[in-house]
């Protein structure tokens, strides 16, 4: 049978808490040196045996680096050494010193250090009789390791040693002007802040965190350091990060964002550790070139975490509604502005041409877009209230083309009212030098004029309206439409021969027909 030997282990670590405030010069880059010293002794027969120091196994089966390395032995924390026991009861110890690393963050957790042993194998060899020696084995009941933690001092975490954090956070929706670090909270409609989205590019994200006690009266319960602190904020599609810019910090600033790839999340460190009575206010940009007509909501979702003890630190939701606010608007001229009537009355009938209508009038409407392009919108529109008729249904504006500038084809409705009698178009020469002849007419014919009776032809009081929808599919910038008619020369002279001149008020506006109900457009007509 082979022998068995008990082994009694025992392991001790000077100094057995680590005080990352006292520092020497043992060689180690952090100052900080801890001295690791395991024993052996048996109550069997002499052998030789391997003693393994080894440190933070678990944490580097998990994947993590090491905080501690032995002195010379590489970045492994792991030193081996052969021994021999001589005599029952006589100790052999191994000795080596631990490195603490620099710049390490986990400064809450302990680090474990084991101390272990094998029988060393011996090398081959026979004895008189030529029989091979019978190894001995170690007593399986007795622990193959014995285990000690090495605390950090944590001057922060009361008598206790234990680390009881209350981390607090609190968020506000802001605008920022331009590329200026100047931000203005945003306004709250209903209890939710409501975001008017114009022509910026960027809006900001106030953070502010605390690290109190809760209850004043008992300072103990909770607020101590919060080791590793730091929130994770995640964004949705439509924002992605841009920057960070710390406001104010008490009672240091230790503040620092990182971003992933796509910018769809930032891990924000506040402190390691974020003591007691901290406190850091601080903006995180956001970029909204992704938001579309479609975006309603945007949801950030923000997570505190630490290395301490808290519990209610539940991931909550930052949430704004979105408006958008179209910069669109509309201006228009007429082409002349003035023109005149007169010779002989013709009936609807005898009119093959449109110059047999009357003066030719081009009215063009400018569209103006300062905002986000609409060029995947397709529901803004141009509603023209064209004045067709007067009240006893005789013609004032015959309609005879629209045509566009900027815009994908037009295609205004309805179209039965273009060219409602099928006349015969004029040449673009010849109407460019029509309007041209009325303007140089117009200053001095209308100085004839002594006193002036006139009128307002208008809408909805003595003129019968048609409703012209275009719509501004393709808009991008800036768009015109022009709408090319003839004044019905034959009601002017039969109902207005006695005024010396009168005005047609043609009024259009932008309208948008949205899925949704968050798309504004003010001052959307002219």
């Amino acid at each position: 049978s082979r022998p068995v030997i008990n082994i009694q282990q025992t392991i001790t670590v000077t100094p057995n808490r680590i005080d990352l405030r006292q520092k020497t010069l043992c060689g180690a880059p952090s100052g900080i040196c801890l001295k690791v010293k395991a024993c052996f002794e048996y109550t069997a027969k002499p052998t030789a045996i391997v003693g393994t120091l080894e440190a933070e196994k678990e944490r580097r089966k998990s994947g993590l680096s090491s905080r501690v390395q032995f002195r010379n032995q590489g970045s492994e924390p792991k030193y081996m050494q052969e021994l021999t026991l001589n005599r029952q009861k006589q100790k052999a110890c191994m000795e080596e010193t631990l490195w603490l690393q620099e710049n390490i963050r986990d400064k809450l957790r302990p680090i474990p250090i084991t101390a272990s042993v094998e029988i060393q194998e011996p090398s081959t060899r026979r004895r008189v009789n030529s029989l091979p020696e019978v190894l001995p084995i170690l007593n399986s009941n007795e622990p193959k390791s014995v285990h000690t933690d090495v605390h950090f001092l944590k001057e922060g975490c009361g008598d206790d040693n234990i680390c009881n954090s209350n981390l607090k956070l609190e968020y506000k929706f802001c605008t920022r002007e331009g590329n200026q670090d100047k931000f203005s909270y945003l306004p709250i409609q209903k209890g939710v802040p409501e975001l008017v989205l114009k022509d910026q590019k960027d809006i900001a994200l106030e953070i502010t965190v605390t690290n109190s006690p809760s209850n004043p009266k008992n300072p103990t319960k909770d607020g101590d350091d919060a080791h590793e602190a730091k929130l994770i904020a995640t964004f949705p599609d439509t924002l992605t990060y841009s920057a960070y810019r710390e406001l104010r910090a008490f009672p240091e600033k230790q503040l620092s964002c990182v971003a992933n790839q796509n910018g769809s999340q930032a891990d924000c460190e506040l402190g390691n550790p974020f003591k007691r009575n901290s406190s850091v206010t601080f903006y995180l940009i956001l970029s909204t070139t992704e938001v579309t007509f479609d975006t309603t909501d945007l949801d950030i979702n923000l997570k505190l975490e630490t290395t301490s003890n808290q519990d209610n630190l539940a991931s909550i939701t930052a949430t704004a509604k979105v408006v958008i606010e179209l910069l669109l608007s509309v201006s228009g001229v007429a082409k002349p502005s003035q023109v005149y009537f007169g010779g002989t009355v013709v009936g609807e009938q005898a009119m093959k041409s449109e110059e047999d209508v009357g003066s030719l009038i081009e009215y063009e409407f400018r569209v103006i877009n300062l905002g986000k392009p609409l060029k995947n919108l397709g529901t803004a529109t141009l509603n023209i209230q064209w004045p067709k008729e007067i009240s006893n249904g005789k013609w004032l504006l015959y309609l005879v083309k629209v045509e566009s500038k900027g815009l994908e084809k037009i295609t205004c409705e309805p179209q039965g009212e273009i060219n409602f009698l099928k006349l015969t178009e004029a040449h673009n020469s010849r109407r460019k030098r029509e309007i041209a002849e009325r303007q140089i007419d117009d200053g001095r014919k209308f100085s004839l004029f002594s006193e002036r009776k006139y009128q307002t032809l208008n809408c909805s009081v003595n003129v019968n309206c048609v409703n012209i929808k275009c719509p501004l599919r393709g808009l991008d910038s800036k768009a015109s439409l022009v709408l090319r008619s003839r004044l019905w020369n034959s009601t002017f002279l039969e109902e207005y021969s006695k005024m010396n001149y009168l005005d047609i008020l043609v009024r259009a506006s932008i309208d948008v027909i949205a899925a949704t109900e968050n798309i504004k457009l003010p001052n959307a007509g002219t």
